[in-house]
């Protein structure tokens, strides 16, 4: 093959979002990270990545956005850098300098999870490249090798390189124990225009150990996940979130308002979410929210955190 010439055919991979059941600080760390307690399903709203090989040590990164422009600039899209300062970016140059490998990468990037959401969708994208590239470049690092690798980059990654619904993650996010979650839940996602630095929400944040998952909260998360999480939503950095933001309550009002059984913030937010039994229940919910204020709106379901491949290069 010609150096520098990408394979014709790419491998398209879909990198699934998250939402945090239940998050529980737990306290400051001496490496400045917070251990934490945290319920997180994985849900199909997803971003694309096409990767085709090059045969030369180099890492290209294209982004683009689904959403129209003027949605894309009010969500952040546009500020999405193309560079070492993006984590799929990271991660390839990761895993190359890992693996001692001279194969690159040109990489396109489609953005439908909004930034600084607390979804996850940088995370995701990176364990999808993670995942991809170990297949693409024929290193075939083990399963746990990959996870390390992954939390590396980021705490909320090593949840996007297995393949389950639903894990309990500890410590500052690096330990995945996978569960059986609630399948066939669906659920109104709502994201105001501003959204909110990770960093600053914790900053904020109570430190005095709060809540825990234990047994019967998982076994009851199980058989009745709407009537337990009406119950047990938790999120212990909502407060700080709501300091720091006011569009934070005011769209958990406005899923209130639209009929939501179950609401709750992910992550560091700003996304918030409604949990629904039924689809035609969720996009009737999402329609009324839509028509209430300028919020992006999205309807997902549970599905596989592991990205999912659509074709892949032969």
């Amino acid at each position: 093959m010609t150096t520098g010439i990408a394979e014709k055919t790419p491998t398209v991979v879909h990198a699934p979002a998250k939402l945090n059941l239940f998050l529980s600080v737990l306290g400051r760390r001496a490496d400045g990270y917070h251990d934490i307690e945290t319920v997180m399903v994985a849900v199909d709203l997803c971003d694309t990545l096409r990767f085709r090989v090059l045969e030369e040590p180099v890492i290209r990164l294209r982004v683009h956005r689904a959403a129209p422009r003027t949605v894309g600039r009010m969500m952040g899209w546009e500020r999405i850098p193309c560079d070492e300062n993006n984590l799929v970016w990271r991660a390839a140059r990761l895993l190359q300098s890992h693996a001692g490998t001279r194969r690159g990468v040109a990489i396109e990037l489609l953005k439908r999870i909004p930034p600084q959401s607390g979804l996850g969708g940088g995370s995701s994208d990176a364990a999808a490249a993670l995942l991809t590239l170990n297949r693409l470049w024929n290193l075939n690092l083990p399963q746990q090798r990959l996870r390390e690798l992954a939390a590396a980059l980021g705490s909320d990654v090593p949840f996007f390189t297995g393949q389950y619904t639903a894990a309990v993650c500890r410590g500052r996010g690096q330990h995945v124990e996978p569960i059986a979650g609630p399948l066939g839940l669906y659920f109104v996602i709502a994201r105001p225009p501003a959204g909110l630095s990770t960093a600053d929400v914790y900053r904020g944040c109570d430190t005095t150990p709060g809540k825990r998952v234990d047994f019967h909260w998982l076994q009851c998360l199980r058989r009745a996940p709407l009537r337990w999480l009406a119950r047990s939503t938790w999120n212990g950095l909502l407060a700080s979130a709501r300091r720091l933001s006011v569009e934070v309550e005011q769209t958990l009002a406005s899923l209130r308002r639209a009929g939501g059984p179950v609401v709750g913030m992910s992550g560091s937010g700003t996304a918030c979410f409604a949990c629904c039994r039924h689809l035609d229940e969720a996009r009737a919910l999402a329609a009324r929210l839509a028509a209430q204020r300028q919020l992006f709106v999205a309807v997902a379901r549970t599905c596989c955190a592991g990205s999912s491949v659509r074709r892949s290069v032969r």
